[in-house]
């Protein structure tokens, strides 16, 4: 017979699953439909990047702050805090019209709003879980995320099937009514009870205990690295959609293959963690991932297209529950909030400042030149975890 505090336990779980497939859900389509925007009203894709950097820009600067915030105070008032924000950044966006700064102030509240909500519910989960369980509630999490950027993405097949650039103005409005019922579940969630943390050591303390863990830092790399990956899919290829002439739907369709992928990945994390091993397995995956965006500019096939982006779904889709578990399991626990806002912090320098970067890439070469350095990037990241896991064997 099921235990009380299981029962509470499924119950909260269950709705934290729920907010997270809405968040995702809009996150993405908005983010797509920001891209389209921005070509739309006649902007070369140079702004593509500055408007897709925007949405991890303050969250790069305040994110480690936030970890301290909720380490102390809990996660419930945060979570309502950044539904908020991200409502009001959905409903900017669908009354901005054609003005390029309200479009970036809507970019930085949208990335705002989400990353204060992300980092409340992996706290949630990493101090509220049984050790035992703690791998399989982040990869049912994640199984969720990439739900949610596998379904959201079809959704611009109901916004003009045949045209390279959909309604954006219906999908933003679409986004407030998503905002809504975040904002709705959230409030109807009863998080479990939080014990103030017994550390009171400020940020730069904290800091300094946890790049000494073994292992920190390379998670930190990885997941810059990979959440950067997919941030780079979700901008550019509409771009590169447009510039080839394929429709908005088949580019929903090749997000929705990617992320459907990464599902696939996210339901085998646990046997092949156990089959290689966490080194191994986030080597081959970053290796996998990069092969895949690499040839993407190579053809305009939608048969081979769907293949290379089978294989970096795949591949990107490993990063986040690996890296989620690792932190968690390695971190004090007075620490959790702080070491998963890092981490997200960590991700959000890399979507603030590589789709930047890759603007500057796209003006000269368009967006398969994104792709190739993407794909550099991984390779160069997969190598230097292979250094460092050598010197640990060698230990």
């Amino acid at each position: 017979m099921m235990s009380a505090d299981e029962r509470r336990w499924r119950s909260w779980f269950r709705l934290l699953l729920v907010q997270s497939f809405i968040l995702h859900s809009l996150t993405v389509i908005v983010r797509v439909a920001l891209s389209y925007r921005i070509l739309e009203i006649g902007l070369d894709s140079w702004w593509v990047g500055i408007v897709g950097g925007a949405f991890g820009a303050l969250p790069a600067v305040l994110g480690m702050h936030l970890g301290v915030v909720i380490d102390r105070n809990g996660e419930a008032r945060p979570l309502i805090a950044g539904a908020v924000i991200i409502l009001a950044g959905a409903v900017g966006l669908w009354i901005s019209g054609d003005n390029l700064a309200i479009l970036l102030a809507c970019s930085i509240a949208l990335g705002l709003g989400q990353f204060i909500c992300v980092v409340a519910q992996h706290s949630v989960i990493a101090r509220s879980a049984a050790p035992s369980k703690r791998d399989n509630a982040f990869g049912l999490f994640t199984v969720v995320i990439s739900l949610a950027q596998a379904v959201s993405p079809g959704l611009l097949a109901l916004f003009d099937r045949e045209s390279a650039v959909p309604d954006t103005q219906g999908i933003f409005l679409l986004g407030v009514g998503a905002a809504v019922l975040l904002l709705l579940s959230i409030v109807l969630t009863r998080l479990p009870d939080h014990a103030p943390a017994p550390d009171r050591r400020g940020l730069w303390r904290v800091m300094q205990a946890l790049v000494r863990i073994r292992g920190f830092n390379l998670s930190l790399l990885a997941a810059l690295v990979i959440v950067a990956g997919i941030d780079l899919l979700v901008i550019y290829l509409p771009v590169f959609g447009a510039e080839r002439g394929i429709s908005a739907s088949v580019i929903g369709y090749l997000l929705a293959v990617r992320a459907a992928s990464s599902i696939a990945s996210r339901l085998l994390f646990s046997r092949l963690i156990r089959l290689l091993g966490r080194g191994a397995l986030l080597i081959l995956s970053m290796l996998l991932a990069g092969c895949g965006i690499a040839l993407l500019p190579l053809t305009t096939d939608i048969y081979l297209l769907t293949l290379e982006l089978i294989a970096t779904g795949f591949g990107l889709g490993i990063g986040a529950p690996l890296t989620l578990s690792w932190i968690s399991e390695t971190s004090p626990v007075g620490m959790r909030g702080v070491a998963v806002s890092v981490r997200l912090a960590a991700n959000r320098i890399g979507q603030a400042v590589l789709p930047v970067a890759a603007s500057a890439v796209i003006v000269g070469v368009g967006a398969g030149g994104v792709f190739w350095a993407m794909a550099a990037i991984l390779g160069l990241s997969a190598l230097l975890c292979c250094g460092h896991f050598a010197r640990e064997r060698g230990r």
